[in-house]
């Protein structure tokens, strides 16, 4: 199971297709208030978390516990805390750590954290300038593009580890080519993720068409695939393609597309409440518990989620042929949008028709097969 602190639900972008911006209750905390609330849960949380993590990962067979520190945007509660955080985890054998980051708050003291402690950095960029500036702007309504990619490249200087995540947006799908040669050209290994309708995102965001989404998502697969040149690991292509023809059993190893959320995510907020991820951290009616009073424990093998692709597989999903590459999709997407989990998200369109291209690239080099098959 992995661990997501939710350092601080703050940041300091305001981008404006982001689901996140529920949170924000208009008055943004001041640093001092940040900085102060993170380190009592550090000093109140954070080990019990740590050490209950690390239980139940070895009663799973998992021979490491990763930590990530999220947000909001977790630096702004300061090198010196996160120093603190990072030295909890570090004293534990067999842990990771990595942190998700807007990266305009980048420094050298904090590249020095970095490779300190060995940290798997991961930034939220879009791609290139008119495309990521068009949603990813500070509380000032000013494009983040700049700072984040000068912090980018003097973070890959100092040999840090950094790969991207990109919003999929209305903007990008006009120019797949261009979005591609950009992460391509700056060796930046990345994934990316349609931003479709979500009843938390701010009515500022255009909806991406699905059907453009589907056309930008061949091309891209037809960039990467046929791209001679080029080394670069893009994680939703691997993904899929290790399920076919790989992994013996075809889920992703990402939350979004496996059986049973509810073993693999847990996220934790500076309160010390947890919650099955950080999506479900916008509403407290969510919460599985809290350290104060519950083991993590708790958060393992939640029942309605445990069940919740039994029962799929046999109804909503019962005439889908990619089924086991979908595993209904995400929860809360589906809760979110339909008001249960037990129903189909948005996403299921495009997964299906992106995996039946790959699929059908794939067949002209690989003889596929079951074993249920005589």
């Amino acid at each position: 199971m992995n661990g997501l602190i939710l350092c601080t639900k703050e940041c300091n972008l305001r981008c404006k297709y982001c689901f996140e911006e529920s949170m924000h209750d208009g008055c943004m905390q001041s640093a001092n208030e940040i900085k102060q609330n993170f380190s009592v849960f550090l000093d109140k949380y954070f080990d019990k978390f740590i050490t209950e993590l690390i239980a139940i990962n070895n009663s799973l067979g998992r021979k490491e516990t990763d930590v990530t520190f999220h947000g909001g945007e977790p630096l702004l509660v300061g090198a010196e805390l996160l120093e603190k955080g990072f030295q909890m985890v570090n004293k534990h054998p067999n842990t990771t750590i990595g942190i998700q980051t807007n990266a305009t708050l980048i420094t050298e003291e904090i590249i020095n954290l970095f490779k300190k402690y060995d940290i798997r950095v991961g930034v939220s960029i879009d791609g290139p300038q008119h495309i990521h500036d068009a949603y990813r702007h500070s509380i000032a309504k000013k494009g983040s593009f700049e700072k984040v990619y000068n912090n980018i490249r003097k973070m890959q200087h100092e040999k840090v580890f950094v790969g991207a995540l990109a919003t999929v947006t209305d903007i990008t799908v006009k120019t797949p080519e261009e979005f591609y040669k950009f992460f391509r050209d700056n060796k930046l290994d990345f994934s990316f993720n349609p931003c479709f309708t979500d009843p938390n995102q701010p009515s500022s965001y255009n909806v991406l068409n699905v059907n453009e989404y589907i056309e930008f998502y061949k091309q891209m697969f037809d960039l990467w695939i046929n791209d001679e040149d080029s080394e670069l690991p893009i994680t939703c292509f691997d993904r899929i393609i290790s399920a076919m023809s790989v992994k013996s059993s075809p889920y992703m190893e990402v939350c979004t597309f496996i059986p049973d959320c509810s073993r693999t995510t847990v996220a934790i907020n500076t309160d010390g409440e947890f919650y099955r991820c950080l999506h479900y951290c916008m509403d407290r009616k969510n919460m599985i518990g809290h350290l104060e009073y519950d083991n993590l424990k708790k958060a393992l093998g939640d029942t309605c989620f445990s069940k919740r692709w039994s029962v799929m597989k046999t109804k909503e999903c019962a005439n889908c042929d990619i089924q086991e590459f979908c595993c209904g999709g995400c929860p809360y997407v589906s809760e979110s949008l339909n008001g249960d989990i037990i129903s189909r998200p948005d996403t299921c369109v495009s997964q299906q028709a992106i995996v039946h291209y790959i699929y059908e690239y794939l067949s002209t080099f690989i003889k596929f097969g079951r074993s249920d098959e005589k």
